[in-house]
This record gives C-alpha cells, structure tokens and sequence, in this order.
C-alpha cells in the first residue's frame, strides 16, 4: 500500500511538472520563421510598414539564418528610405541561402531602388538566377520589367509586362498600365534633360511646371504665335498686359537663388503661370491636379484668344463625383478632360482635385496641349 502511494505521488509529480513546462511555452514561441515572414508579407501588402518590419525581425529572431527573414527586412528598409542597408539586409539574405528565390528578387528590387554602383547590371544578375528557379513567375518578371524601365529599355520592358499580362494573376493589372505608360513615355519623348529629370517624379512643384513649360512645351514660342510683341516684338495688341506680367516676373520675391529662378521668370513672363497676390511664386509648393487643369485651360485662352472657353463647360453636368459645379476649377476640368488634355485617375470616378501630378502626367498633358493647339490655330 505504501508503495502504491508513493507511486501515485511520483506519477502526479511528473504529470504537474510537464504540464508547468508546455504551458510555460508561449504561442508565439510555436511560430515558425517562414510563418513570421509570411506575415509581415501580408503586412507589406497593406503598406503597413511597422508590423512588416516586426514579422521579419521575429522571423530573424526564431531562426538567424533564416535567409528570407532578411530578405523581408531589406524590403521594409527600402521603404523607409535606407537603400544602403537595404542593399545590405538583402546581400545578406542571398549568402545565407543562394537557393532562396525570393531573396533573389528582393536583391534585384532593392538594387533598382537604391541604385548603387553597377547597380543595373547586380540587379539583372539576381533577376535572373530568380528567373532560372521559376522562369514564369510574374513577380521576377514584373519586377525585372520595372528595373529595365528605369534603365530606358523600354521594348524589353514592355515583352515583360506583357508575359505578366498574359498570366491574369496578381501583377496583370499593374503590368497593363506600365505598358500604357512606357507607350506613353514613348509618345511624350523627353527633350531635355531636365525634363527627363522631372519626368521621373512622382509628384512635382510649381516650379518644376515652370520647368516644363519652358524647355519641355516651349511656352515662349507659343505665347508668341498669338502675341508677337513677347520679349521685345513690335506689337503693340498686348503691350500692356505683356509689361505687367513683366512687371509681376521680376519683383518675385521668393526665388532668387532657386535652381528654377530662370525658368519660372520665363513661364511668368509669357504668361504660362501667375503670381500670387503677395508677390510670391511658392516654387516648392506641390501642385495639386486642380490648378494643373485651370493653368492648361489658361495657356488655350491665351493662345486662341477664344475667352468663350471660360464658362464654355459651366452648364454642363459633371463627370466626377467630387466635382462639383460650384467649385473654381470646374470649367477648366471639364474642358480639359472633355478634350483629353489632361489624363484622367485611372479606374476611378473621381478627379482627385487636390491629388499629387507626376511629372509624367504633366508632360503628357503638356504634348496633349500641343497637339490640341496645332488642330485649333
């Protein structure tokens, strides 16, 4: 009997002691490093930078060598606008596991991100051994093409997009419209380096527009079509308008010293772009897709002396739900979207009147314009 009990008593020890242990490991200590990755994947996806970057981390933390746990970090590192470390998180990432495709990738994205030294020819070396592993995944495709955009080989670029097209998974939507765009970019042709420069933008400033408006669309010559007397001709039909904008370009007063002090005197001057009240420019402050609208419909006005086309649209019901008729710009958005000037949001039914202009949006609005004053004079 009393080695019965004591039997019992050892039993019972043992039983308490392993169940104290299991429960003293936490869930979070069951999750595996490719889960943790797989995570802060479905973090990027949601631009959630934060989390994306404490999912790689604890992936990195379960297993230091686990190679796609720096992968994912070097992406989140690019992100934030580390290129150096990125570059360096996904070097990393491919020593510790030359077989790892989606360390591949990331080392070809970060690369045509950060763009370092030799970096086109790096990032074409490691698309392309992702490429050898699965030679039709879309994302090394994809993401190949958009190093190659970078790198002005347009054609090849565009064979890409189309493989990925073709597929109708996740990348076809976003493959599609950089075909457009590289169709375009085509199309628009850059003719300065400047404008190449600016063309690269995401979201560009009054004084990048001025920019534009002189080397890209010659806005001098144009101006000059309708009134000769611009820069010292002999007319005299605009004379008094011509020396008040001459006036207004030269008491500036916040851009002296601007890299695009030249450039935005002569965008003034010809009457491509105004002067605030106060005498200032704001060269840097961000244009805003409204005021990109009235500034085309100005240039037309201008140029085809038809002041009709002023209110030509104000009757007219509006294409967009945050349109609406009462707002300043509504006429000069309706005229240059009716007339294709100026690209409209993609898939959307909304303007975006105080959304960010690309520099590629406003050089293909400012060829549109050419072209529709080349059909109107």
């Amino acid at each position: 009997m009393k080695s019965c009990a004591v039997y019992l008593f050892m039993l019972t020890l043992f039983l308490t002691m392993r169940c104290s242990r299991v429960d003293s490991v936490r869930p979070a200590d069951r999750i595996s490093a490719e889960d943790h990755y797989k995570a802060g994947l479905a973090a990027l996806e949601q631009e959630d930078w934060e989390n994306a970057a404490k999912a790689f981390q604890r992936a990195i933390k379960v297993a230091p060598h686990y190679a796609n746990g720096y992968a994912g970090a070097a992406l989140v590192l690019a992100m934030k606008n580390q290129p150096d470390k990125a570059v360096e998180y996904a070097e990393k990432a491919v020593k510790l596991d030359e077989k790892s495709f989606d360390a591949r990738v990331v080392l070809g994205r970060v690369l045509a991100e950060s763009k370092p030294e030799a970096w086109f020819e790096r990032a074409m070396q490691a698309f392309d051994a992702a490429l050898k592993m699965r030679p039709l995944d879309e994302e090394a495709l994809y993401f190949k093409a958009r190093a190659l955009v970078e790198n002005r080989d347009l054609e090849q670029a565009k064979d890409l997009y189309r493989k990925v097209s073709a597929q109708g998974e996740r990348f076809a939507p976003q493959a599609e419209d950089q075909i457009i765009y590289i169709n375009n970019y085509q199309l628009i042709s850059p003719r300065t380096a400047v404008g190449d420069t600016i063309l690269q933008l995401e979201r560009i400033t009054r004084a990048d527009l001025a920019v534009l408006l002189v080397a890209e669309f010659d806005i001098v010559a144009t101006m000059r079509r309708q009134n000769p007397n611009y820069a010292g001709g002999k007319s005299q039909r605009f004379k008094e308008e011509d020396d008040k904008r001459i006036r207004s370009a030269d008491v500036i007063s916040d851009i002296k010293g601007h890299w695009a002090e030249v450039w935005i005197k002569d965008a003034v001057r010809a009457g491509g772009m105004d002067v605030y009240t106060d005498s200032s420019f704001r060269p840097d402050e961000l244009l805003q897709r409204a005021n990109l609208a009235m500034t085309l419909q100005n240039i037309v006005i201008q140029v085809t002396g038809n002041h009709s086309l002023y209110t030509a649209f104000i009757h007219t019901p509006s294409n967009y739900a945050d349109v609406k008729r009462t707002h300043y710009a509504y006429n000069a958005i309706r005229f240059v979207t009716e007339y294709e000037i100026m690209p409209a949001p993609v898939r959307s039914d909304r303007f975006d009147l105080d959304g960010a202009v690309s520099g590629f949006d406003a050089l293909l609005a400012l060829r549109n314009l050419q072209g529709y004053l080349n059909a109107s004079l």
